[in-house]
Order: C-alpha cells, then sequence, then structure tokens
C-alpha cells in the first residue's frame, strides 16, 4: 500500500507544480525614461522628480500641437504667471538644499577649480527676477529671496543713456529688440519659440511677436566696443561682450553689455 501511494505522488506532484512566472517589464514610454531615472528630467543632470514633474508639464504645453498663435501665447504667459519659465542661472552645489534646481556641470574651466567651490548650471522654474528679489515655482509653492552665490544670472546692462539700466536674465539670453526701455528676447525651447518682454522693474510677460519682424532686428545687430564699464559684474562670468540692439521708440541702435561664464 505504501509502495502505490508512493507511485501516485510521484505521478502527481509534478503536474501540479505551479509554470514559473515571467514579468515582461515595461518599455519607458518616452524618451526621458531611457536617460535618466526621473521622468523629465534631462540626460547627465542632477535633478529630482518633483524638477522632473515640472518639466514635463512644461515640455507637454509647448509642444502642444493644437495650440497656435495667440493662444498659445495665452497658454504660455498663464504658464509664466502662476508657474513660471525653465531660467539657467549659475549656482553652488549647496544650492540643492534649499530651492532644488536641476543642475548640470559647467563647461568652463574656470568654474572646475581643482579644489574649492565648483560652479553648476542650474535651472529653476522662475516667475520674475530683479537684484533683489528672485520669484521661483516649486513643489506648489512660491519662494522668494534676494538672489546670492546660489542663484546668479546674466545681468544685461542696457546704456540708455551713460549709466546702463540692468536687467536680469537666464544664461546666454541676448535681446532681439528694444521697446519703451523693455527688453524684448527671443526663447527658444525644444525647437518651439516664444517672445520674453522684461520691463525695467524685473517684471517678466510672454507677448505677441511680430514673426515679419524677425529678420530685420536680426539684421540691425551690430558688434560694437563696449563702453567704459559702470559697476562690476558677478565673477561667474568671464566674458563681456557688447552689441547694438535695436531701439524701436528711439530707432537707433542703443549699446548692450552682456556676459558668458568662458569662451565657446
Amino acid at each position: 500500500m505504501l509502495l502505490s501511494y508512493l507511485v501516485l505522488f510521484l505521478i502527481v506532484s509534478p503536474l501540479s507544480w505551479s509554470a514559473p512566472q515571467v514579468k515582461v517589464l515595461s518599455e519607458p514610454s518616452t524618451p526621458q525614461e531611457f536617460i535618466h531615472q526621473n521622468p523629465g528630467c534631462l540626460e547627465n543632470s542632477e535633478c529630482d522628480p518633483v524638477m522632473g514633474h515640472q518639466i514635463n508639464e512644461w515640455n507637454q504645453l509647448i509642444k502642444n500641437p493644437k495650440l497656435k498663435g495667440k493662444d498659445k501665447r495665452l497658454a504660455l504667459s498663464k504658464h509664466l504667471k502662476e508657474r513660471g519659465i525653465p531660467t539657467e542661472f549659475y549656482t553652488i552645489q549647496k544650492v540643492s538644499r534649499f530651492f532644488k534646481p536641476m543642475l548640470f556641470n559647467s563647461h568652463c574651466r574656470n568654474h572646475n577649480p581643482k579644489e574649492g567651490e565648483k560652479i553648476l548650471r542650474g535651472t529653476s522654474f522662475i516667475k520674475s527676477l530683479t537684484p533683489d528679489k528672485a520669484v521661483i515655482w516649486r513643489d506648489q509653492t512660491q519662494i522668494e529671496f534676494t538672489p546670492d552665490e546660489q542663484l546668479v544670472a546674466q545681468p544685461i546692462k542696457v546704456y540708455f543713456d551713460e549709466v546702463p539700466k540692468i536687467f536680469l536674465s537666464s544664461l546666454d539670453d541676448q535681446p532681439l529688440f528694444i521697446k519703451d526701455h523693455k527688453l524684448y528676447i527671443l526663447k527658444e525651447y525644444e525647437e518651439e519659440f516664444f517672445l520674453l518682454e522684461i520691463d525695467e522693474k524685473g517684471k517678466w510677460e510672454i507677448v505677441d511677436m511680430d514673426i515679419s519682424k524677425l529678420s530685420f532686428y536680426e539684421d540691425k545687430k551690430a558688434h560694437m566696443e563696449c563702453p567704459n564699464s559702470v559697476g562690476t559684474h558677478p565673477t561667474e562670468f568671464e566674458v563681456r561682450f557688447c552689441k547694438g540692439i535695436w531701439d524701436e521708440s528711439q530707432s537707433k541702435l542703443i549699446p548692450v553689455e552682456m556676459y558668458q561664464g568662458c569662451a565657446n
């Protein structure tokens, strides 16, 4: 009898074993998932899920094929007022414990000393910016503080007269034209374009742009000798250069002084 039970067990047991479960991992749904653990974050960046989420939202908006012309400008303008726009600046590593921008290493040699604090490129969603106050949006929170070494934007000095007016903008920005003492900067993001207006008080607006005049303003730009510089500029910027930018109000070129971290 015992032998019969044993034979029956050997026959039935293999049939009752479960087949091994094979789980197929889903493929990444977006290119960003291939290059960063946090969707939305860019390759080789130090970037947390909150920043990745904000970048994803911005990408979906600016690349929305259903938004054209004025509707797109209004949607981008609303985003700027409520949640800011992605803006680059120089910063330091300890900033990650403050408002946590997306961080990249700078390619400039002077930003990468063998000893001491390195200078990094940071990106945050900024709503407005002056030497006295930066307004940043992060994780459903508006952060306001006086810019220091944690946020060093590019100064743009406009010589309306001998003493220049200083505007602050993203790294590598250059005005397209000037009107009524306001700068107009053509911004490009992932091959999408919009026009940013910056007034003398540091208020940012996204405004309509006359595409037919873009080439006119570009053709008017001219390299100029820089005036005798008034005041100082942040040490993060090694290169100073000047261009004549067309002023619509005065129908003439205005000297504009700009900066780069280092020679390209």
